[in-house]
């Protein structure tokens, strides 16, 4: 209930549900899946709990398999991806450049496909990156298993985690004698039947790896894949075009609305109310009210609708193209912008965010500091208020810190 309500910006009685979370997790009870926990609190240790909790109801009554672990001595490696996202997605987009780059003299790649069907250029394009590409979304768990072990897979990458059509089932029985969480969940998946999480040194800090199940593998820059060249469309667009304004200071947030908090709406609210002349650009839920209660929440707290403008969703060429319509990216709190961070980033927009405890709320930190923008990650709501304000006023440092960002992408690891 309270993820739709946030879906829908229904910010009515949030603290108090809120609190009945909390105290429902305290009590080991059964509240809320994994994936809409991440961004409602900013805390590792109860993520970790609300994943074993789940997993302890979902998967009670499932046998694991038991695999030899012995290391493989001959022959080529055997890597199953498996995902819901082989599709017109972000994930995808992430990892085409991974499919893409392995070394096949060593590994025989493996896609394992359980969502929508893909249609588009990037699923027909990612197909030919693998050894081979299997259907499985009409397949038993039972079926997969036996697939995997006819093939022989030797470590199977789970790409979506607790995401929307996740097949968590198959991992918790076993597909693989090594098993890793990657990319498309930001937390731990909980339990022991995941071996390894992909992350970096910011995402999870030492302290911090106790909040997972898996064993942390920190990867040397930034943990996010990013292919080294997307399509930008070179289409002339102006701000009249979208209903922003030509001379006024355009802050944006192009995330899911489920992302934006009460407390994010604030700190963002409060930073128009010290920029008058400025507008905010958000992305619009088709078919919901979400955008009503958005302007109404505005309203609210004294900014006139016109200031707030939502955009639809378009293919990532013409997104990409319309970001250079923005001066400064407003992140979320605690789940920041993830691919839509590095998007801004390969744009030149410039990202303030407010880095906190969960990995979830660390991702925006981690890809600012590829691209030596630490300057922009704040850790409290008064500096992330301070730092968009300087930005929004001083227009030259506003243009300094773009064109630095787009001269450090140049020598950056990121892309």
């Amino acid at each position: 209930l309270l993820h739709t309500k946030m879906m829908l910006a229904d910010w009515n009685k949030f603290d108090k549900d809120l609190e009945k979370l909390i105290d429902s997790l305290d009590k080991k009870k059964k509240s809320i899946n994994p994936f809409p926990l991440l961004s409602l609190i900013d805390d590792p240790a109860y993520h970790k709990i609300n994943a074993e909790i789940f997993m302890d109801y979902k998967f009670k009554n499932e046998k694991s398999q038991i695999f030899e672990k012995a290391r493989k001595t001959e022959g080529k490696i055997k890597i199953g991806y498996f995902s819901p996202d082989f599709r017109e997605h972000p994930t995808l987009y992430l990892m085409m450049d991974v499919f893409k780059l392995h070394d096949f003299s060593k590994f025989d790649v493996y896609a394992f496909s359980f969502g929508p069907k893909g249609t588009g250029i990037a699923y027909n394009n990612s197909k030919k990156f693998f050894t081979k590409f299997f259907d499985i979304k009409n397949m038993s768990d039972d079926e997969v298993i036996n697939l995997c072990k006819e093939i022989g897979i030797d470590i199977a990458i789970d790409l979506c985690g607790y995401t929307s059509w996740n097949r968590a089932s198959i991992f918790f029985k076993r597909v693989a004698p090594i098993q890793i969480n990657y990319l498309g969940y930001a937390g731990s998946i909980g339990g022991n039947f995941i071996d390894y999480i992909l992350a970096d040194e910011i995402l999870i800090s030492k302290n911090d790896k106790k909040y997972y199940g898996e064993k942390v593998i920190c990867l040397p820059n930034c943990y996010q894949a990013n292919p080294k060249n997307l399509d930008v469309s070179n289409e002339k667009i102006s701000r009249q075009d979208f209903g922003l304004p030509e001379n006024k200071i355009v802050f944006c947030n192009f995330n899911s609305s489920y992302k934006i908090t009460p407390t994010t709406f604030n700190i963002w609210t409060n930073i128009m109310k010290k920029i008058p002349d400025s507008v905010l650009w958000l992305m619009d839920s088709e078919g919901n009210s979400t955008s009503e209660n958005i302007w109404r929440e505005g309203e609210n707290r004294n900014i006139e609708r016109k200031r707030i403008i939502f955009t639809k969703y378009m293919e990532s060429e013409d997104h990409l193209n319309r970001l250079r319509l923005v001066d400064i990216f407003l992140d979320t709190f605690p789940y920041n912008a993830h691919t839509t961070s590095s998007d801004a980033i390969r744009m030149g927009i410039p990202i303030v965010t407010l880095i906190g405890k969960s990995f979830a709320s660390r991702v925006s930190a981690s890809i600012l500091n590829q691209v030596n923008m630490s300057q922009l990650v704040v850790n409290n709501i008064e500096d992330f208020e301070k730092v968009a304000i300087e930005l929004a006023t001083k227009k030259d440092k506003l243009k300094d810190i773009k064109n630095e960002i787009k001269k450090n992408i140049q020598d950056s690891k990121l892309f």
